[in-house]
């Protein structure tokens, strides 16, 4: 039988790698998505509304998309690598039955944060769907983090990441509990770059033989969208977050030890070197290059 395998993951946690290697290792096997509609699932008015599933289905790009992966299990399994979807995971036990597999794929809380930080999460110059159809708040009728409404406003953008990055979690750990029936597995990014056994569990459970190939491709990097900022990123304020802290703890993560150094050349802007700077600088060498030629 074939299977339709889901990921349940924050953004910036590894899907992009994840997907580029099934994909390329698993043609004959796998039909492998990363992010396929994008945000047409709208998380944000769809977590936890057990009540709205028919209307969830009936969006335009979720029924074609949900339509078009029935088509694909007649010849081979599918897997769908991406953030988005988590909170489908209602809609997708009714559609898709004993079919069903889902992947909780974890990333250390503080890089997730910080990371989006750089892609402007939780700021205003994103001119995307971005805050509308993803971004969960504490007033969005779905999340159980309500208590942060009275400090949301004052709390930077990297505390709203840690926030996004519990509801997520707390969400998989949720369905994880109840379905129990659906196969479920747990995997850290981290993990996935220290072959084999992380990534022969994984294909295990995908149903696929492991392939060396795959593992051999790790050291390649595959982060298309890696990016600095020049936002504040103080990563010790995950300190004021209990939650966060508990639930990290309890899926292994040390928050107590982090090189902040190492952090901070990771996801800050050296000063003067902003996006339009370098495209300045880019534009500079080739037109030298031109006028020596």
């Amino acid at each position: 039988m074939t299977t339709a395998t889901f990921f349940i993951a924050t953004a910036r946690s590894g899907t992009q790698w994840l997907a580029d290697a099934l994909r390329r290792v698993y043609p004959d096997l796998l039909a492998t998505e990363h992010e396929p509609i994008r945000y047409a699932y709208q998380p944000k008015t769809y977590l936890r509304a057990h009540n709205r599933l028919d209307e969830l289905r009936a969006l335009p790009e979720v029924s074609e998309h949900l339509d078009g992966i029935h088509r694909v299990l007649e010849a081979k399994s599918y897997v769908e690598v991406g953030f988005p979807c988590y909170a489908m995971a209602p809609l997708l036990v009714r559609e898709f039955g004993d079919r069903l597999r889902f992947v909780h794929l974890l990333r250390h809380p503080v890089r997730v944060a910080a990371s989006v930080v750089t892609h402007g999460w939780y700021q205003k110059h994103r001119t995307d769907t971005l805050s509308r159809d993803i971004e969960p708040a504490p007033t969005d009728p779905g999340v159980v983090q309500t208590g942060y409404r009275d400090r949301w406003d004052d709390m930077s953008a990297y505390e709203k990441g840690l926030f996004y990055w519990t509801e997520v979690h707390l969400y998989g750990r949720e369905v994880q509990m109840t379905y129990p029936t659906i196969p479920f597995l747990t995997v850290k990014s981290e993990g996935i770059v220290d072959p084999p056994a992380a990534l022969q569990q994984l294909t295990r459970f995908l149903g696929v033989d492991y392939r060396d190939e795959l593992g051999g491709g790790v050291a390649t990097r595959v982060d298309r969208y890696q990016q600095r900022t020049s936002v504040a990123i103080d990563w010790t304020e995950i300190a004021r977050h209990e939650r966060t802290l508990t639930l990290a703890h309890e899926f292994g993560y040390d928050t107590d030890s982090l090189d902040g150094r190492q952090l901070q050349e990771r996801y800050t802007a050296k000063p003067g070197r902003s996006v339009a700077y370098r495209a300045v600088r880019k534009l500079g060498r080739m037109i030298r290059r031109r006028l020596l030629q």
